[in-house]
């Protein structure tokens, strides 16, 4: 008993094969490739599902960074707020809930439970709708008076 080498090893087994058992095992290939074929479809929807999973949470994540930066901008100027204010109030623009919420730095949810209040200078009254969002009037107070826009 001698030790065989690998290429000995490998020209007995392939003079061993019988041509019948090269074409059954072809067959038995081609059935498993077959049914790796449906498998491998289900996985690439599942993958293309995934992959747009990601690019909505990627979507997402940009959008709140966008948001975050606009926010570390206007944080960047301490005056800022009253800036959006009077401006809106020189051109006599009602704000939105959000919109007021996101210059005050308060959240849309505590503006909501007032009628009315004031800030920095400003007096703000609810006075309208703007879709599903109540719209604000600004008027300024100068020395406990209120003004309207010019």
């Amino acid at each position: 008993m001698g030790r065989q080498t690998t290429q000995e090893f490998d020209t007995e087994q392939s003079s061993t094969k019988s041509p019948l058992s090269s074409k059954l095992f072809t067959e038995q290939y081609s059935e498993q490739n077959l049914a790796k074929g449906e498998e491998s479809s289900a996985l690439v929807v599942t993958l293309v599902a995934l992959m747009q999973e990601v690019t909505r949470t990627q979507e997402q994540i940009l959008a709140q960074q966008r948001q975050m930066a606009d926010f570390y901008q206007s944080t960047s100027d301490p005056l800022a707020p009253q800036r959006a204010l009077e401006e809106a109030y020189q051109h006599g623009w009602q704000l939105s809930t959000f919109q007021l919420a996101q210059i005050l730095g308060l959240s849309a949810k505590n503006l909501g439970r007032y009628q009315s209040f004031e800030r920095f200078g400003f007096a703000f009254t609810k006075c309208g709708r703007q879709g599903q969002q109540v719209t604000w009037r600004i008027t300024k107070e100068d020395g406990g008076t209120e003004q309207e826009a010019k």
